[in-house]
């Protein structure tokens, strides 16, 4: 399948959720029209009835809860790879709080320049009244209208509900915010009443106030998410639909690549040639098509797997200036075994006018603060009548492993520890074999040949699989204890966390379309907005680790095991017991604690100064959808029916 042209619809899903398409614009090509007719429907039904059903519209202001949910924004699509992504523009919005120039040609607090979260390349907007960005020839690009940005989501809320339904951890709701009260927020619901609530680690933990245990281990008290709300809210991070042409040009290999040989620094032409020529994989990723991958029989020889592995890489401004160029990538860029996957969030990454002084520094001062280790992978499969299907989900050195028999679709979940002092154990065992792993044994609707949908996650201490978007039945629900403390690994005969996700395959056939990854939120603790880089990492004496250091060693795994990168880790420790004291959150009864999805910059219940809970008397309801989208400035009044969706 080509990539997508700008304003081409690939689907009739919406990019903010797991197991998606990308969004898009356009209405009639592609859309699934009986689901555009059904929402169309339920907002003239609810339009009309508001009165009787108590329920009421609001439109979102601010992006605290992006990337679900968006307030003033710009839509833009990627001019490398095409993917269509928001980026917040509050301030040009009613509710922006910065003054304008009324003399000045532009507004200093506009939106001028936005970064592919897919690709990182920068894009500069084509704005009225604004300098212009030229084209490859040196022309200025004339103003387009949809650069302009647009009004947040109009969404509808139940506010009957919660009369006969208890609220929900993990709802959307709105409420009166309780310094004043004429203020409505909408956050998701995070803690409830009667609780006590730490954060540690970008992970929620919960316990009852009334008998609140100081020591209780902290498997006992995460707070994890139902896989529904989990494979709706996941944050993009990887599509292999879009990628840059101009990177692959210039000899970036696919982010998927296959892992059977670890000659990826073998002399070679290529990166075909370093990274697939001695493995049973056969790869596709030539000009603007994108790549595929196809295992045929026989088997590995070995009995062991032929193993594709995603390879998280984030292309520098340098970088970007040298394909530009016409120059190659550098090879010790190309040859990086991986970076971190951290807690970026594409939708903050927007440069206004009054920061233009400042790009030189962009690089540094935006990207993510925090590893993010809970990830969600989805590949499209075909395999044949026989053979073993292999997902691999990394995190802190411990390999969990799903094997399917494709024959009879039979499952074993494993873990396999590579870090030292690490233990694991899934919740419904009591004990580990001599080698200090752990397994079960499920079935799986994956059986026989055919082509499936793979969902596989790791998330809040749990593993998560769907088949065709399936939840599968995991005894235990998945959930696991681990001891040990929590660290990126790497060594010389284990990528670990350099390739945190991988798909294997042995015994048969086995060709693979699409493959997707998606991190879950990372949650912002207390003290994490005191330090500049809003990033939970300390070194020995409590302060904050700086952002270019950071990011230096997040993109060096040959560093991962250095004693100063694991000292900023020891907060993490899995055997250290939670901080339940003044670092709580304790909630009484009718009292609940919202935060919002976009962590680094929600004005929530984390940062208030009036009290840090929502009486009850100030719940207003449950957010139900986003009823009716923004019009698109061209073509005029024509809405953007693809972002009509329940919300989640």
């Amino acid at each position: 399948m080509a990539k997508q042209k700008p304003f081409e619809t690939s689907g009739n899903y919406d990019n903010t959720m797991a197991g998606s398409f990308v969004l898009e614009p356009t209405f009639w090509d592609g859309i699934n029209v009986r689901e555009t007719i059904e929402s169309i429907a339920m907002a003239i039904v609810l339009a009309m009835t508001f009165k009787t059903l108590q329920a009421e519209a609001y439109i979102i202001p601010t992006g605290s809860m992006a990337p679900t949910l968006m307030g003033q924004h710009v839509e833009v699509a990627c001019s490398d790879c095409d993917y269509y992504f928001q980026v917040g523009a509050t301030a040009e919005g009613p509710s922006g709080r910065v003054p304008r120039g009324a003399n000045q040609s532009i507004d200093k607090y506009r939106l001028h320049k936005v970064r592919c979260p897919l690709t990182f390349e920068i894009r500069e907007l084509a704005r009225v009244g604004a300098t212009l960005p030229k084209d490859a020839n040196g022309q200025p690009i004339m103003p387009q209208a949809n650069d302009e940005s647009f009004a947040g989501d109009r969404i509808v809320v139940s506010k009957l509900e919660h009369l006969w339904r208890e609220p929900q951890r993990w709802d959307v709701i709105v409420f009166k915010y309780p310094g004043a009260a004429k203020a409505n927020y909408i956050k998701r619901l995070v803690g409830l009443p009667g609780e006590s609530l730490t954060i540690n680690n970008g992970d929620v933990y919960t316990q009852a106030t009334d008998t609140l245990d100081a020591n209780l281990p902290r498997t006992q008290t995460i707070a994890r998410k139902p896989p529904g709300k989990l494979a709706k809210i996941a944050i993009p991070v990887q599509d292999s639909y879009y990628f840059s042409s101009a990177m692959r040009k210039a000899g970036m290999p696919p982010s998927w690549i296959p892992d059977g040989t670890r000659q990826l620094n073998s002399p070679g032409p290529s990166w075909h040639e370093k990274c697939v020529a001695e493995t049973q994989w056969k790869v596709q990723a030539d000009g603007d098509e994108p790549a595929t991958y196809a295992l045929a029989a026989p088997a590995n020889p070995n009995g062991q797997y032929d193993w594709l592995r995603f390879r998280h890489m984030v292309p520098r401004q340098a970088h970007w200036q040298a394909v530009r160029s016409g120059e190659p990538l550098p090879t010790d860029y190309i040859d990086s075994p991986g970076h971190l996957v951290t807690d970026y969030y594409c939708y903050n990454d927007g440069m206004m006018y009054a920061d233009t002084a400042e790009s030189h520094n962009w690089d540094f001062s935006r990207f993510g603060g925090n590893w993010v280790g809970d990830l969600v992978m989805e590949a499209e499969v075909t395999v044949g009548p026989q053979g073993t299907l292999a997902l691999d989900a990394v995190e802190g050195g411990v390999h969990f492993l799903c094997e399917i028999d494709v024959a009879t679709g039979q499952a074993t979940l494993s873990s396999k520890v590579s870090a030292e002092g690490v233990t694991v154990r899934f919740a419904d065992q009591t004990s580990l074999d001599d080698s200090k792993n752990a397994s079960l044994q499920f079935e799986t609707p994956l059986k026989g040949a055919g082509s499936y949908q793979i969902r596989y996650a790791n998330c809040d201490d749990r593993i998560y699989l769907w088949i065709d978007d399936q939840e599968v039945e995991i005894p235990g629900e998945g959930c696991y204890v681990r001891s040990g403390q929590l660290t990126p690994y790497y060594d010389d005969q284990d990528y670990g966390d350099a390739r945190p996700l991988g798909v294997g395959f042995q015994g048969g056939e086995l060709s693979i379309e699409r493959l997707k990854v998606f991190r879950d939120f990372y949650y912002l603790g207390r003290n994490d907005f005191n330090v500049a880089t809003l990033s939970s990492l300390r070194d020995r004496s409590g302060a904050g680790v700086s952002r270019s250091r950071m990011l230096q060693y997040y993109e060096s795994p040959i560093h991962w095991g250095s004693p100063e990168f694991r000292e900023w880790f020891e907060g993490f420790d899995q055997n250290l017991p939670l901080k339940w004291g003044d670092e709580a959150y304790k909630l009484t009864e009718d009292q609940f604690f919202p935060m919002g999805d976009n962590s680094p910059q929600s004005e929530d219940a984390r940062k208030w100064q009036a009290p840090n809970y929502v009486e009850r008397r100030f719940m207003i309801g449950r957010a139900l959808m986003v009823y009716w989208p923004h019009t698109w400035n061209s073509p005029l009044y024509w809405p953007n029916f693809n972002r009509m969706r329940i919300i989640h």
